[in-house]
């Protein structure tokens, strides 16, 4: 047998695309795996609903008090509160007027605007806030205490909720009241 003459018969390479069967079954596992995650994703987007809001008022404090002591000026943290699905929290150096959170570009720091409307969080309810609805917190600018003291729980329609809290001197605290949530502890 004379080798360099011999060669292999051509192969037919009919694998140039996917069948009808193959999509199928890909499409199907998709479908499946979509319907199982779905929940889970949209209780996290939940969650960090919570987060955000909360911890975004939580900064708002914290930037109130130090651009009050930082101007020497009093800085007031703005809360309102029409019910619990519609509320706003800002920040102004213009403690006499008070600013709302409102009207875009009322509440400003310098010349930079501090606003946080619900609509930046959806489905996120301010379920009580205090000393009242709609509260100027304002921070002296020599020691940073803050006049009132401001309370509001944030809530999700899942029923998760958290706290967030200042006292006296300014600092602020967040918990939970259904628990461990976010990595916060318990009231």
């Amino acid at each position: 047998m004379d080798f360099e003459s011999f060669s292999f018969p051509r192969r037919v390479n009919r694998d140039k695309g996917v069948t009808l069967i193959e999509l199928l079954v890909t499409v199907v596992v998709l479908g499946i795996l979509s319907t199982i995650a779905a929940p889970s994703f949209l209780s996290f987007l939940e969650k960090q609903r919570l987060l955000g809001s909360v911890q975004g008022a939580a900064n708002f404090i914290k930037l109130a008090r130090a651009e009050s002591l930082k101007r020497s000026t009093g800085v007031a943290f703005v809360v309102d509160r029409v019910d619990s699905m519609t509320w706003c929290y800002g920040l102004t150096d213009n403690v006499s007027l008070t600013c709302d959170c409102f009207i875009e570009n009322s509440c400003s720091v310098g010349s930079k605007t501090y606003e946080n409307l619900n609509t930046e969080f959806p489905n996120i309810k301010l379920s009580s806030v205090t000393p009242s609805n709609s509260v100027s917190a304002a921070f002296e600018s020599t020691r940073g205490t803050i006049n009132p003291t401001v309370s509001m729980v944030f809530e999700t329609e899942s029923g998760n909720s958290l706290e967030l809290s200042t006292t006296l001197l300014g600092s602020s605290s967040i918990c939970s009241s259904t628990g461990s949530f976010g990595g916060y502890d318990e009231c």
